[in-house]
């Protein structure tokens, strides 16, 4: 009896799938060797399947996530909207009579992905529908948002991650100086050439670090180029008046195609009774995908809003959005604890995530079929694009490993699915808090701990 008593015991521990002591071992190992003094590691490895945790160091203490936060707002917006969401912005006016358009009002709706090409496609229909003149003004609404700003922007930083927020914005809210040296001759100018900047420049022909300063002025943007270039240099900036420079920006592109305009642009309400085009932006799951991959600060930030918006009213705010971000959280079960939302990209010192809470968040998304491939195509692949081109090449990550990186000076941050190679789905993060943490030394501690985590679950 005791015999078979124990060999029932065996058999039941040998179907029972187990977490290695050894892989334990391993991975903490690992983990040992990188954890100097005033440097802080938080990691979880789930079943993304079953939803058990398979490895866990720290996994609950709250670190600063850099723009793996991106994963939550990404989640959430999926959730909300849909994949197939899609944003409307129309453009109308009062009146047309004879190849004249009475005022032309464009009412912002939170696109973040309206850029310079989709004015010339709303231009062309203008000009299709036998609109040669626009007589009045041209106004645009940006009163979906409360303001341009959000939590976590940082002041007197005019780098284009740091764009300000509108309803209706044209090329993320930012420009380019392009500088070009051909045989010692240096042309420099901006993209879009438009009436809205001055552009002064005193960049020379050799030397690799070109700079730029803004300073906005009586509704212009006076932009000052300096430093060297001995090929091709392109820098990008942020623009100080989103409404000025979105109307500039639309009035040059009709100015192109010979459509008159003698007009002021304002603020206001779109009071436009005929509508002359409503122009549909591309899915929200391919929104995402530039948001995730390249870690768009700017569409984040944007999507948070408009998520405020959409659900809980105009104007959308970031205090909203972060309000639907952390309902989301205690949806899941998480501990308040585990998060502190300040905003949806993840540029705020203030956020804080667990590597829990990461994996929580991913794994609901994996068992909701509506959603999940949207948010694993969102993600970069390793070796391959997005923010992990360059990096996990070894060939059991290339392409395995599907994941949201996160970067700041003190913060390395990864998070996202493998396939083990059981065949498991894998849910994890990776969270590195210290001095020099965003320097890149901690990649290594990350490539690691996926190879462990690939042999061993």
């Amino acid at each position: 009896m005791l015999r078979k008593t124990a060999l029932l015991l065996l058999t039941i521990f040998l179907l029972t799938p187990q977490t290695s002591q050894a892989n334990e071992t391993s991975l903490n190992k690992v983990i040992k060797d990188y954890s100097h003094k005033g440097t802080q590691i938080s990691v979880a490895v789930h079943d993304a399947r079953k939803g058990n945790e398979l490895y866990t160091h720290n996994s609950h203490n709250a670190l600063n996530p850099a723009s793996t936060m991106k994963v939550i707002t990404s989640v959430v917006a999926l959730n909300t909207l849909g994949g197939w969401f899609a944003y409307e912005t129309s453009f109308t006016t009062d009146a047309i009579s004879k190849g004249t358009a009475y005022n032309l009002y464009i009412k912002g709706t939170g696109d973040p992905s309206f850029v310079e090409e989709r004015l010339w496609r709303v231009a062309k229909e203008l000009k299709v529908r036998g609109i040669n003149n626009i007589e009045g003004n041209l106004i645009i609404d940006n009163s979906l948002f409360n303001d341009f700003n959000f939590s976590g922007k940082e002041e007197n930083n005019s780098r284009a991650y740091n764009a300000k927020l509108s309803p209706f914005a044209v090329n993320f809210n930012s420009f380019a100086v392009v500088a070009r040296n051909e045989n010692g001759h240096v042309d420099v100018h901006i993209d879009p050439p438009t009436s809205h900047f001055d552009l002064k420049s005193n960049v020379k022909p050799k030397g690799e670090a070109l700079s730029i300063q803004r300073n906005f002025q009586q509704g212009i943007e006076h932009v000052q180029a300096s430093g060297g270039v001995t090929k091709e240099k392109v820098k990008y900036a942020n623009v100080s008046d989103p409404v000025q420079y979105a109307g500039t920006t639309f009035l040059w592109v009709l100015k192109q195609l010979d459509i008159s305009f003698k007009g002021k642009i304002r603020s206001g309400i779109a009071k436009g009774t005929k509508t002359i085009i409503t122009d549909k932006s591309k899915a929200l799951s391919l929104i995402l995908r530039d948001l995730n991959k390249f870690s768009n600060n700017f569409t984040a930030e944007m999507v948070l809003k408009t998520l405020a918006a959409q659900k809980l009213g105009s104007p959308g705010s970031t205090e909203k959005g972060t309000l639907l971000l952390k309902r989301f959280m205690q949806e899941q079960g998480l501990d308040s604890t585990e998060y502190t939302i300040n905003n949806g990209s993840g540029l705020s010192r203030n956020n804080r995530l667990s590597a829990h809470a990461l994996n929580t968040a991913l794994m609901a998304a994996y068992k909701n079929t509506k959603i999940r491939s949207d948010l694993i195509s969102s993600f970069s692949i390793a070796g391959t694009d997005g923010t992990l081109r360059s990096r996990l090449r070894d060939p059991r990550l290339k392409g395995n490993v599907k994941a949201k990186t996160g970067t700041l000076n003190d913060t390395a941050a990864l998070s996202g699915f493998i396939e083990a190679k059981s065949g498991k789905m894998l849910a994890f993060t990776i969270l590195v808090n210290g001095p020099a943490a965003g320097s890149g030394k901690f990649y290594a501690l990350q490539e690691k701990i996926l190879l462990d985590t690939y042999e061993s679950f």
